[in-house]
Order: C-alpha cells, then structure tokens, then sequence
C-alpha cells in the first residue's frame, strides 16, 4: 500500500490546470495484492492485482499513470531448469514487470501511480558471474475501469540484457545490452538517452539499440 500527497503551485509553469490561487494538490493511492505458489523447486506460478486511485485532481487523473481501479498487474509462470551447479535457466511466461539498468528506458515505473508491466516471455540465464536475460514482448495498456487492460497492439519490444558482476568495488557490475522496439503506427520516432549506438529502420517503424556501460557504485 503506498498513499502520497502532492501539491503543486502554478504546475508546468502556469500552463498546468489548477484553482484561481495556481495551486493543485490532490491524493494518490496504490494497493498490490499477491499470490506467490512454488511447486517444488522448478515450478512457480505469481498473480498480482493492483488498484491505483487519485482524488482531487484539478484536470482529472492523468492518462496512463494515475488511475486504473482495479486490475491483473502480474501473473505468470516460470519453469526452472537447473544445469549445472554454477549455471540455470528460468523460462517466464506472462504478465510480468521489466526493470534493467537504471531505468531510463525500460523500467517498471516506481515513480507514477500506477506501474508499467508487460505481457511477455524472457529466459533468464545464470552462468557463474553473469546474469543474461532474453525477452519480447508488449507494454499493457494502463486503462482507468476494472480488468480492462490490455497488451498495446502497436509497440512490441525485444532484446537481451547481460550484467557482470565484479569485484572492484561493492555491488560493482557491467552491463550489456541490445533492445529493438516495434511499432506499427506511421510516424515512429523513439529517441532514447544515453545510448550509445542507434540503428533507426524506417519507414517500418522500428527502433533498435545496444549500450554498454560499466558501472561502479
């Protein structure tokens, strides 16, 4: 459960909705309820429900991120198949969150109301210091009624991310990555900070990505 309470004067620099006196606060609330099943050691199934409510908001709730009264966040299952001792593999399948790096470009969304989850398959391998992980996907769309989200029809996105860890310094890791989103709509154009090489394909609208960065924390 998280409740925030946020006020703004003249928002968006008086651009923004608010009273006569430029002000507008308003609440927000977020509930997750879980289900969390392990049959045995290779077998999990995970259900989440979320509620996203906002009161008072000048202008209303905002597309997307604040409000979506009552819905299927998460649920998927995963199968786990162990190799070796120092090396697995974890099949996912459904609806699940993404968050990798630093969350400039996919993330779960902590920030908003309401989080971001994705309706997707990923394999995540464990080899000795490496954690690799492969996916494809859709974003689900964020809807404001009870069990009305759903996958978007126009972005799909896939890649696969690598972390390193190393010893360095304390939680110390490099990170690899190549990402392509997808879109089907006729004006396409995602640009995405720090990146660095970008492979832009047109017009069939599709962006792809790879970025490497070493981090020490």
């Amino acid at each position: 459960m998280r409740q925030r309470y946020e006020f703004y004067h003249n928002p968006n620099f008086g651009s923004g909705p608010s009273n006569n006196r430029g002000n507008n606060d308003y609440l927000l609330q977020r509930y997750f309820l879980h289900s969390d099943l392990h049959l045995g050691a290779h077998l999990r199934f995970f259900g989440q429900f979320m509620s996203s409510l906002e009161h008072g908001r000048i202008g209303g709730p905002r597309p997307e991120v604040d409000r979506n009264v009552f819905d299927a966040h998460q649920g998927f299952m995963d199968i786990v198949i162990p190799f070796t001792e120092g090396m697995s593999a974890i099949w996912r399948l459904g609806r699940q969150e993404f968050e990798y790096g630093s969350g400039r470009f996919i993330s779960a969304r902590e920030v908003p109301n309401t989080r971001r989850s994705f309706d997707a398959a990923r394999v995540l391998f464990r080899v000795d210091k490496w954690a690799i992980d492969g996916f494809w996907g859709k974003p689900v769309r964020n809807r404001v009624r009870a069990f009305d989200d759903d996958p978007d029809p126009n972005k799909s996105l896939w890649g696969v991310y690598a972390i390193r860890r190393h010893s360095l310094l304390p939680d110390g890791h490099t990170d690899l990555s190549i990402t392509s989103v997808l879109r089907t709509s006729k004006a396409c154009l995602l640009r995405v900070p720090h990146t660095k090489c970008v492979i832009r394909l047109a017009p069939g609208c599709g962006d792809s990505h790879c970025h490497g960065n070493t981090t020490l924390n």
